[in-house]
């Protein structure tokens, strides 16, 4: 016969299994609440930045999402410049100094441009860059903090080597010519001249290459 105390145990023992088994439920509801409460911040902060952001955010998987920043950045550069009557497009990039600058992340953002895409810094490292910038008078802006996409909604591993396919079957779940429009139309134009430019028109000039090509239509009706 089975010793009622013994019985009593076992009764006791599943009891407090059940108890933390609803304990580990109620723990693991919390966390669901919060990676929501998180996606939805992180949708949030991004409409504060731009609609492509959001978009990006909402549909586009993680590993992938500095890539379709840079692709969408390229996509609205080609439609601008392409509208200034610019040649080619130029870019800060430079091999391997963050994780979306690798050999493959780079042609797969290239594959996005309209227009020859020029990196005058692709060998160059950050030393060489901070050197070059400070010659340039362009170093104080490069270090001012600013909230841009890199530092809010960077993944924690972001994809190194992106196949191609990968990315244009995300790419594929947006809309990327509403995002485009959208860009340039919110866009403000600013022609900066060169010190050649401000030089020959200061003196007034009648230099034939100014004379020919002029400054580029960007206004309104342009677009």
């Amino acid at each position: 016969m089975t010793d009622t105390r013994d019985l009593d145990q076992v009764r006791a023992a599943i009891d407090a299994i059940d108890q933390d088994i609803q304990a580990l439920i109620n723990r693991r509801a919390q966390c669901a609440q919060r990676v929501a409460e998180i996606k939805m911040s992180e949708v949030a902060a991004a409409h504060e930045r731009g609609e492509a952001q959001a978009e990006v955010v909402r549909l586009v998987p993680r590993s992938l999402r500095v890539l379709m920043y840079r692709r969408l950045m390229v996509k609205i550069a080609s439609r601008l410049a392409n509208r200034g009557k610019a040649a080619v497009l130029v870019s800060g990039e430079s091999l391997g100094q963050v994780a979306s600058q690798t050999m493959a992340n780079l042609a797969v953002i290239e594959q996005a441009a309209e227009l020859p895409l020029y990196r005058p810094l692709l060998g160059m490292d950050k030393l060489e860059i901070t050197d070059y910038a400070r010659k340039a008078d362009t170093y104080e802006i490069s270090i001012e903090p600013d909230q841009d996409c890199c530092t809010l909604f960077v993944p924690r591993h972001p994809a190194t080597r992106a196949a191609l396919e990968d990315v244009l079957r995300a790419e594929a779940t947006l809309d990327v010519e509403a995002l485009i429009d959208a860009a340039v139309e919110a866009s403000d134009y600013e022609y900066i001249k060169s010190d050649w430019e401000q030089q020959v028109q200061g003196e007034g000039s009648t230099d034939p290459l100014l004379a020919a090509g002029g400054l580029p239509d960007v206004s309104a009706e342009s677009r």
